[in-house]
């Protein structure tokens, strides 16, 4: 997968101009060495997004059910509760603290995480080294030209927490020294 790939999905909705470009290049290492896997999977038609749009503006969705973010990123948050109840018996919790984060949606046993729309890159790893989260969704905001919303799915090897693990490690010693050199 290329880095503009990744950040078609990570920053989706305009904001490409704020791309960590390392975090990117990071993640795209992750998948070249299959520490990370990742499909893609037709969520929806877009006018299904738009039709959740209305229902929240027009109050037959209360606000306050999906709270968080614009009326787009709570329509996806809606697509995402509707995709989790037909793949997961666990119920769905919107926004709870989670690794630092606060994801959009997350299953109450934590073994699924959706991020809805523009999506910081950094929580791929906080979210998936944690060894109880089986499954990252992302669902970045409809491209103007395509008429599908697709969902990401990322998943970590057997061997990513360790590795992610190791790399936290190696960079808080190239800290230290650092540290020593300026003392």
């Amino acid at each position: 997968m290329s880095a503009e790939e990744l950040i078609q999905i990570f920053y989706s909705g305009g904001n490409e101009r704020r791309v960590d470009l390392q975090i990117i290049l990071d993640i795209q290492y992750m998948l070249e060495s299959k520490l990370l896997f990742h499909s893609a999977h037709l969520l929806a038609k877009k006018e299904v997004y738009y039709s959740y749009i209305d229902k929240l503006r027009s109050g037959e969705i209360k606000v306050f059910d999906v709270d968080g973010g614009g009326i787009g990123h709570m329509a996806l948050k809606c697509m995402s509760i509707e995709l989790l109840e037909q793949i997961t018996s666990s119920k769905c919790q919107i926004e709870n603290e989670f690794a630092g984060y606060r994801p959009d949606i997350i299953t109450s046993d934590r073994t699924v995480i959706v991020e809805c729309g523009t999506v910081n890159p950094q929580k791929i790893t906080a979210y998936l080294k944690n060894v109880s989260v089986q499954k990252l969704y992302i669902i970045p905001y409809p491209d103007e030209d395509a008429g599908d919303i697709y969902y990401h799915t990322f998943l970590p090897s057997s061997e990513f927490s360790e590795f992610i693990e190791f790399a936290e490690q190696a960079n808080l010693d190239k800290l230290k020294k650092i540290q020593k050199k300026q003392a």
